[in-house]
């Protein structure tokens, strides 16, 4: 019972710490170029996916190229200091996580294979 209430209190210090603008921060900070240039990028992603295309975990690599697009689009929308968001940015950002929700849902729980 303490180590559940001690990963909840580490998941509440969690969401304190990192609220959206602190996000968008690390977001901005985060260079795709330079995470791209680096070879232990490559090694450790080519061979994760490579392992997961041959075993066949599909769902897992929706998930994970899910989680790639929702970063591009956090990245994409939300502005890069404490300003507001406008409208058309947050529509898209709206629609593209309804999109990316209802593609996960569907081929997790509705298409069995």
């Amino acid at each position: 019972m303490e180590q559940a209430k001690k990963i909840w209190d580490t998941f509440i210090d969690f969401l304190v710490t990192y609220d959206s603008h602190r996000v968008s921060q690390l977001l901005d900070k985060l260079k795709f170029e330079e995470v791209l240039r680096n070879p232990y990028v490559w090694l450790i992603g080519l061979s994760t996916l490579g392992y997961l295309a041959v075993r066949k975990r599909f769902k897992s690599l929706l998930l994970i190229f899910s989680l790639i697009a929702f970063l591009y689009l956090l990245q994409i929308t939300f502005p890069q200091s404490a300003q507001t968001v406008p409208l058309d940015k947050l529509l898209r950002f709206i629609g593209g996580c309804v999109v990316l929700g209802v593609l996960n849902l569907y081929f997790l729980f509705v298409r069995q294979d």
